[in-house]
């Protein structure tokens, strides 16, 4: 995967979190950023057959910075995604924010 010109991430990229095995596909989470420098949790889809075959990639992020975390920390506009888990019957994942603190998102 590269950087998408107009999109969330279109200056750069970090590598997701652990790839999850689901009946459509290889799902993996990944941070990214623009040229605003926020960065955001996006999502991708690979092939089961051709893993490096992307079968669809978040247009949107799906997770973004919501709290004032430089009036807390210093450090803002920043989320990375950490580990994803299927728990209980929903996504958990786990996401740093400031570089200060853990935090968990679900749905």
């Amino acid at each position: 995967m590269s950087p998408r010109k107009g999109y969330f991430d279109s200056v750069g990229m970090e590598t997701g979190t652990t790839p999850v095995l689901i009946p459509e596909g290889i799902l993996m989470v990944y941070s990214g950023w623009g040229a605003d420098n926020v960065y955001q949790v996006g999502g991708v889809l690979f092939s089961n057959e051709e893993p490096a075959r992307v079968l669809w990639r978040s247009e949107e992020p799906i997770l973004e910075p919501a709290v004032d975390w430089e009036a807390r920390f210093g450090v803002s506009n920043h989320v990375v995604r950490e580990p994803l888990l299927w728990h209980r019957g929903r996504w958990w994942l786990y996401y740093g924010a400031a570089d200060k603190v853990v935090c968990l998102a679900f749905g």
